[in-house]
């Protein structure tokens, strides 16, 4: 098992606010804990219980479904409590989620336009370091142990699916007060189970943001900030950026229809992901701009890709 070095105390504190912890501090040979549920790779290990239905036991860029989707022709998962797909802007993103999750006060961060891209900030008051990432899903919260003895962390909640909707995670001092954005090499945590199934990384939006602690505690968070994806390509090149379609089954971003989405392309065209049919009659109205329509003329179909994809891509019927 990788035995990772010392780090510095404000790398400890940010991986205590992001629940990964314990898997920074050095371990040794110490074996994965065992699972309660199903322990899977998205790409990041992590274990997903079947005891509490919830955002935090879906696979990252999938959630439950909040409510039941009524008027349509196309029928819905088969099973009601499935984790589906809900990408903005049929569910979109809470800005204010990073500071609502923390229950912290708000900073001020935006994103510098590139050639040059960088979060750039304005320090709160007491801030000694700053943390700053970029978001391709929601990310969940839960309740964090208060003193938490290997971070000295004092937050009351922390981010528990950063594997699947962090892209890059970067930890500065709050002055100065900027950090170009790139994917720098992060200490790898250990496996917290033993993976039983591997799946691609499902990228619903990218956005920026950032959270400042003082000498122990987190204290500050900004709003988090819609990103453009060809901005990006430079820098994080896994995050699709055109709509162009040479061969099928890539991921692809298409921001030319009514609103722009990230899809995978099929018969040389950028479509809408999809856990249901369901999903695909409403993306095609929402997304697509499309009239609805009294039949069902879609078909979420399987994309065949190493590893395994969570969300289909929604295949015209031809009636």
């Amino acid at each position: 098992m990788l035995s990772i070095p010392a780090i510095s105390r404000h790398v400890r504190l940010t991986f205590g606010a992001l629940g990964l912890a314990g898997g920074i501090t050095g371990c040794g040979d110490d074996p994965p804990i065992p699972c309660a549920g199903i322990c899977i790779a998205d790409p990041a290990p992590h274990c997903l219980r079947n005891d509490r239905p919830g955002d935090a036991d879906c696979p990252g860029g999938l959630v439950h479904p909040r409510a039941a989707i009524s008027g349509t022709a196309c029928p819905g998962p088969a099973e009601e409590a499935a984790c589906q797909w809900r990408p903005p802007p049929i569910e979109p993103f809470d800005a204010l989620m990073l500071i609502d999750g923390f229950a912290v006060a708000p900073m001020e961060m935006h994103v510098t336009p590139p050639p040059d891209l960088a979060f750039a900030w304005t320090p709160p008051p007491r801030a000694a370091f700053v943390a700053c990432a970029i978001f391709t899903c929601n990310p969940v919260f839960e309740q964090s142990a208060a003193n938490d003895s290997a971070t000295s962390q004092t937050a009351t909640s922390r981010i528990t699916n950063t594997g699947a909707c962090m892209l890059a995670l970067q930890t500065t001092t709050a002055s100065p007060s900027s950090l170009p954005i790139e994917a720098p090499q992060q200490p790898v945590p250990a496996p917290v189970c033993v993976i039983e199934r591997s799946y691609a990384r499902v990228i619903d939006f990218v956005a920026a943001g950032c959270w400042a602690y003082d000498s122990t505690t987190l204290i500050a968070a900004s709003r988090l900030v819609p990103l453009r994806p060809p901005d990006l390509a430079t820098v994080l090149p896994e995050v699709p950026a055109q709509a162009s379609c040479p061969r099928d089954q890539e991921p692809c971003y298409d921001d030319a229809h009514a609103r722009p989405f990230f899809g995978t392309c099929l018969g040389g065209t950028c479509q809408p992901r999809c856990t249901s049919a369901q999903d695909c009659e409403v993306a095609s109205q929402q997304l697509l701009g499309r009239a609805p329509d009294a039949t069902c003329r879609w078909a979420c179909q399987t994309v065949p890709t190493e590893p395994a994809s969570l969300a289909g891509v929604c295949a015209a019927l031809a009636l």
